[in-house]
């Protein structure tokens, strides 16, 4: 026996191993998708011209905002559903087309 531990009664935190690391993939998965989002909104202010924009430091703080409450949102839903890591199965259906079309455009084939 190895010091009277077996795989499935580690601990962390007092919780089950698996459950802390499922909860952590959770969060990066929510804070990903987020950063994905908010890295596409201000790509989007740029190439409108930003410079335009009446008020860009209240849009910044909403933009903030929103990301803080995206996140959480994210989270909070994939705790909700029965099955785990529903938004990172969601991540994965956006994800794998635009790879494949990438690759095509590169000249690699499907």
């Amino acid at each position: 026996m190895t010091s009277g531990t077996d795989g499935g009664s580690e601990r962390i935190f007092g919780y089950p191993r698996r459950t802390v690391l499922l909860e952590a993939v959770r969060i990066s998965y929510a804070i990903g998708i987020t950063g994905v989002i908010t890295l596409l909104v201000i790509l989007g202010l740029f190439l409108l011209n930003s410079g335009a924009i009446e008020g860009i430091e209240s849009l910044m703080l909403l933009l903030f905002a929103s990301q803080i409450a995206l996140a959480l949102g994210l989270y909070i839903y994939d705790r909700r559903h029965e099955r785990d890591l529903i938004i990172a199965d969601a991540a994965v259906r956006v994800v794998r087309p635009v790879a494949a079309l990438i690759r095509l455009l590169r000249g690699g084939g499907p």
